[in-house]
């Protein structure tokens, strides 16, 4: 009796950062946009929201597709985990369906490097709690059965799957009211040279995940802006804590600083604003430079020494 041996690979997204471009499932050469979906809703309402498939390949893909719930892990990078079916998130899914030409779907085919845009079509009656949601729509390549005529070894068949997930995060309330607040912004005291890691700590204590967005102001010693820093896009997903880590790319630094945070964690605020100073002296290079300007001055006073005994 044959063995049916399976791997599982999903090509899904575990990080919740927004990411303006197609995402890829490798080995298949799935792509899928959008990277990411903010949806809100007010019930009764229905929410529709399209999604596009590419297949890139020179070959027809079948696709499995499936719903999974998830969570933000315990680390504070965004990366997410999947629920069991046990969750209690699960029983939201029944009103969560991909829709093609107005019927319902669970599996599709793309021929050779054909386009198509589906449909996610979320169901909020007037029963739904005013909470979040989120879960991913996950197309999982069906593969196809080989044949075992040429093959050497008979009874071991393996079958690789691989797949793709666009993570869904559903606010479904009756307010855009956003509670939270900045825990943390730090930068090293002291550094001998660029560039400079400033670290971020977000809480969101609110019901609904919010998106913050901010800039880093950067001052010398003389008040002269001389850099700023964009903080990326980063989801973070009621009651969960969100570390943000981004870099300011000047390697030559010389003297103090001074980088000014102002932090909205939502489009109508609350605005943060956040000071931390930090220092830099290239001792590296001031010593190499002490001992080549020593050493060329011993040689010239040699060589004019040489010269006057001449």
């Amino acid at each position: 009796m044959k063995h049916l041996y399976l791997a599982l690979s999903l090509g899904i997204l575990t990080t919740l950062f927004v990411i303006p471009y197609p995402v890829y499932a490798d080995g298949t050469g799935l792509t899928v946009s959008p990277a990411i979906l903010e949806l809100h809703g007010t019930p009764p309402a229905d929410i529709i929201s399209p999604i596009t498939l590419e297949n890139q390949a020179d070959a027809s893909l079948q696709l499995q597709i499936l719903l999974k719930p998830f969570k933000q892990a315990p680390s504070e990078d965004g990366k997410i985990e999947y629920l069991t079916s046990q969750s209690s998130e699960m029983s939201f899914l029944p009103n969560v369906s991909i829709v093609d030409h107005d019927t319902a779907i669970s599996a599709l085919t793309l021929g050779p490097k054909q386009k198509k845009t589906v449909t996610l079509k979320i169901a909020l009656p007037n029963t739904t709690a005013l909470t979040d949601h989120y879960f991913s729509v996950v197309f999982l390549s069906i593969p196809q059965n080989p044949t075992t005529t040429n093959l050497q070894d008979k009874n071991t068949i393996s079958l690789i799957q691989s797949g793709i997930g666009i993570p869904i995060l559903l606010s479904v309330a009756s307010d855009n009211h956003v509670s939270g607040f900045l825990e943390g912004f730090s930068a090293p005291v002291f550094q001998q040279t660029g560039p400079v890691d400033f670290r971020l700590r977000i809480k969101n204590s609110g019901e609904h995940f919010i998106t913050p967005r901010g800039t880093i102001m950067i001052t010398n010693m003389f008040g002269q802006t001389v850099g700023r820093v964009d903080l990326p896009e980063a989801n973070i997903l009621a009651h969960t804590t969100r570390s943000i880590q981004k870099s300011w790319p000047e390697k030559f630094l010389l003297g103090f600083y001074t980088a000014t945070l102002s932090l909205a964690l939502s489009d109508q605020g609350p605005v943060y604003t956040r000071e931390v100073s930090f220092a830099s002296f290239p001792f590296q290079a001031f010593f190499v430079l002490v001992l080549i300007s020593s050493i060329s001055f011993v040689l010239v006073r040699r060589v004019r020494k040489k010269l006057a005994e001449e």
